[in-house]
């Protein structure tokens, strides 16, 4: 929670998660905190905030239908986007550890990490990962979605000069 110990205007940060998360309005003074559904649209209006941040969360949202929602719904309700997720390239899986496993057919992935007792990392809802490429289709699809016409970029977070984690960045200035 870096951005509501650092950021110095608290009553401007809004934290959603589907989790009950209200102690954090308690622990940051300042911050609202808004409990949204899994499947339901963000409940904000359209460019409502001045930034939206999103750290790793994409990748534990479902599959790709659920990927395109979420990001779209993130275009919706914020007029700039910085948003992480770990890299599906990378050859170790952040979450689990386990190297090269989640480079496999996901369905193969998926029972080989039952099989070592990592059932709840085996689930699609809990873990999907995604490359650049992939990240770079959502993003198409989630700003054709809005109808939004923005400069958006993706980069690299680095580890032993590998891309460990995405990072990408919408604007709406062009």
């Amino acid at each position: 929670n870096f951005l509501e110990l650092w950021y110095p205007h608290r009553s401007d940060i809004t934290i959603a998660s589907i989790e009950d998360c209200s102690h954090l309005e308690k622990l940051f003074p300042g911050t609202r905190f808004e409990r949204i559904g899994p499947s339901e649209p963000l409940p904000f209006a359209d460019g409502q905030f001045d930034i939206g941040f999103c750290g790793a969360v994409l990748e534990h949202v479902g599959g790709d239908s659920s990927q395109l929602r979420v990001l779209a719904e993130l275009a919706r309700t914020c007029r700039k986007i910085f948003l992480t997720t770990p890299d599906g390239a990378f050859p170790v899986e952040l979450h689990t550890f386990l190297p090269v496993l989640h480079w496999l057919p996901k369905r193969l992935h998926r029972r080989i990490l039952g099989l070592l007792g990592q059932s709840f990392w085996a689930r699609e809802e809990n873990l999907n990962l995604v490359t650049r490429n992939e990240l770079r289709d959502l993003t198409r699809r989630a700003l054709q979605r809005t109808g939004r016409s923005a400069r958006w970029s993706i980069e690299s977070h680095r580890l032993c000069g590998l891309s460990s984690n995405l990072i990408l960045w919408i604007d709406d200035r062009t």
